[in-house]
């Protein structure tokens, strides 16, 4: 049984993270109902509108660096059927 951390909010802080949920929930459900193509669009897209891709370099010796200029694109590649 686990400590119910909840009851020590405020019902507005109770209510911001429900919706943070739901919220969750309805981007999980987007991003699973969309095709192959659709998801390599998306993945380019937030790639393109987030931050970390910017602060490494290719060839970094970190993992951002790693998954943002080798797996997130070798991943694209595979999901439009490319080598």
């Amino acid at each position: 049984m686990g400590i119910d951390f909840l009851k020590h909010l405020s019902p507005e802080q109770r209510a911001r993270i429900e919706a943070r949920s739901q919220h969750f929930e309805k981007d999980v459900a987007e991003f699973a109902a969309l095709s192959n193509e659709e998801l390599a669009d998306k993945i380019v897209y937030f790639m393109k509108n987030c931050e970390f891709p910017g602060r490494y370099q290719p060839g970094d010796p970190v993992y951002d660096g790693v998954i943002a200029h080798v797996v997130i694109p070798k991943v694209v590649k595979r999901l439009r059927g490319q080598k």
